[in-house]
């Protein structure tokens, strides 16, 4: 279980830390960028909303 909880954890920070670090208009994040302004990434988010 430890395993999947660093696993899971590295993903969250790698993906936030890419939107918080390059320019909103950087090509390396438009796609994130654009499924985080639809409710569609919840389904894949490692993490329960409200833990």
């Amino acid at each position: 279980m430890e395993q999947k909880l660093l696993a899971d954890f590295s993903l969250c920070a790698q993906t936030l830390g890419a939107l918080f670090y390059y320019d909103p208009s950087d090509a390396r994040v438009n796609k994130l960028i654009d499924l985080f302004t639809t409710s569609e990434w919840l389904a894949e988010w490692p993490f329960t909303p409200g833990l």
